[in-house]
């Protein structure tokens, strides 16, 4: 992993391990990766199309570009997994404990979904085409503030939620 950095004075030190979530094409080819710098060495810990990840409650959210929402406990094992229609996953985000944010790159939105159950609570809505026009691929969240990127400079923004307005406090 460090090529030709191992004996350099700025690489000496670093005991960093990152979790990296890798898409792939190919089924096998993707996954979650434990990148060690200390013992140079790479780990497959899951294999599957990762998109991206968030903690939780000591659980650990991913989002596949399959299409599905993925809960693992700490040691990488898979407890939960709930599969949902073409909605082209990109990222999750972290907004409390009892809601996820998730990329819906298909449909140009953002998901709130349950933690305990998965299931979608509402939405928030950046253009009133149910087909992928402004392409979002990455959300940050710090403190209320929700940081969107995406390919395209045009937009409006449709906000939905549900009856018990879970993510109202989004804006």
């Amino acid at each position: 992993m460090l090529y030709r950095l191992e004996n350099d004075p700025d690489f000496q030190h670093i005991d960093t391990r990152l979790l990296v979530s890798c898409p792939s094409s190919e089924s096998d080819q993707g996954g979650l990766f434990l990148l060690d710098f200390e013992q140079n060495r790479l780990e497959k810990l899951y294999t599957g199309s990762c998109s991206g990840m968030t903690l939780v409650n000591n659980q650990l959210f991913v989002a596949s570009d399959n299409n599905e929402l993925i809960v693992m406990d700490q040691k990488f094992q898979v407890i939960q997994k709930k599969q949902y229609s073409k909605l082209d996953f990109h990222d999750i985000v972290r907004l409390n404990d009892q809601v996820v944010l998730v990329v819906e790159t298909a449909n140009n939105t953002i998901g709130c979904y349950d933690t305990a159950t998965l299931k979608r609570l509402g939405e928030i809505r950046f253009h009133v085409d149910d087909k992928d026009v402004h392409h979002i691929n990455d959300i940050w969240l710090d403190g209320h503030t929700l940081y969107v990127s995406m390919f395209s400079p045009l937009w409006q923004m449709v906000y939905a939620a549900n009856e018990e307005k879970r993510c109202h406090y989004i804006y």
